[in-house]
């Protein structure tokens, strides 16, 4: 049987492995829906939907380490809104600078925000993580993948609400919640905003929230069966690479087996000893793990960068496999480099600031590692 005996969340290296996986998927389909759409080369480069399903697993892997690394704060006086304020913390500052590097960008060279597909409204919608409509209809942000953000910040919302109570009347009681809100939200009259998060990708939250939950309630499992569930995941989230999809089918296609690859990776975690090797690859996508955040942001602004300070020197068009590969390697380089040097160190300084040297004495402060992550 496997052990019980599962790590602390900030010393979980399959997740921070998996954050790496998801930022690596979504930079490479970005990367080919870039040269696709902006360079004309859609005929020479095979479709790639499937990596957004990076997306599906962020969003599995939040609703576990939101719960599993917040056990010990359920019930605690001010735990939902030291919760609330550190992810605030981890998430706005990085997130409101590329959103207002957009912003300039729109207003140096556009003749009018209607032009960029903007209004004042969906830019201060923007920064508010609300959905907004924009001229053409969508529902997006300035920075386009924001829009995941919206849906993380409409989660911590209610997690931050159910640390009031015991963990199984929170885990339980905002599963719950979510299933009901996308089952009847579509039903209600609801403002837009609220409408547009009546959407099935809630149910990977759930998902995630049920693998923490599986953990902490020492649910076991053969030996075996972890890595058939990481086997299993992996192959159906591979066999659909060539997939788009959108709404519940999303969720069947690409929420299942990402649920699948987080509840193995968690589980095996516990019983496989990797060798020196290992262990050194493992740190280096552990670190790529901590600087996803940036690279999911800002990956769009390394691959400008290129055409906009060397014009007309590369001709991506002839080799464009190796031109996606060297902007997918600099984005990986620049977002760690960028998380190490400014990420980082800023957002230590931010809680200090905001939170105190205090904070570590109040119960609230029984978010691990993880949840603060």
């Amino acid at each position: 049987m496997t052990t019980a005996n599962f790590p602390p969340a900030s010393r979980l290296l399959s997740i921070q492995i998996l954050r790496a996986l998801a930022a690596l998927m979504v930079t490479i389909a970005h990367t080919r829906y870039e040269f696709a759409l902006k360079l004309g080369l859609g005929q020479t480069i095979p479709e790639m939907a499937g990596g957004a399903a990076g997306v599906d697993l962020f969003f599995v892997i939040s609703g576990f380490v939101m719960v599993y690394g917040s056990v010990g704060a359920y019930g605690q006086p001010g735990a939902p809104q030291d919760f609330f304020i550190r992810r605030l913390i981890r998430i706005v500052p990085l997130y409101w600078i590329a959103t207002t590097i957009l912003v300039v960008h729109v207003a140096v060279n556009y003749t009018n925000l209607a032009a960029a597909n903007q209004s004042v409204g969906t830019i201060i919608a923007s920064y508010l993580f609300v959905p907004w409509p924009q001229p053409n209809g969508g529902m997006n942000p300035i920075l386009g993948q924001g829009w995941t953000l919206d849906f993380e910040m409409f989660f911590y919302v209610l997690f931050a609400a159910s640390l009031l109570v015991r963990p199984l009347i929170g885990v339980a009681g905002l599963a719950l919640v979510l299933i009901l809100y996308v089952l009847v939200g579509p039903y209600l009259p609801l403002p837009l905003p609220l409408q547009h998060f009546a959407n099935p990708l809630l149910f990977e939250f759930v998902f995630g929230m049920a693998i923490a939950a599986a953990c902490h309630w020492r649910v076991r499992l053969p030996k075996a069966v972890p890595y058939c569930l990481l086997a299993i995941g992996a192959v159906g989230l591979a066999a659909s690479v060539q997939w788009g999809s959108e709404g519940s089918l999303r969720v069947l296609i690409w929420g299942v087996p990402c649920a699948l690859i987080v509840m193995g990776a968690v589980y095996s975690e516990s019983t496989f000893q990797p060798g020196p090797i290992g262990r050194r690859l493992g740190r280096l996508l552990g670190l790529l793990g901590d600087a996803s955040y940036a690279l999911y942001l800002l990956h769009g602004f390394v691959h400008a960068a290129p055409r906009l300070l060397f014009p007309g020197l590369i001709d991506p068009s002839r080799f464009p496999w190796l031109y996606i590969t060297f902007l997918v390697c600099l984005s990986v380089t620049f977002s760690c480099v960028f998380h190490i040097a400014v990420e980082r160190p800023v957002t230590r300084w931010l809680r200090r600031l905001i939170i105190g040297k205090g904070a570590r004495g109040r119960p609230s402060a029984q978010l691990s590692g993880a949840a603060r992550s």
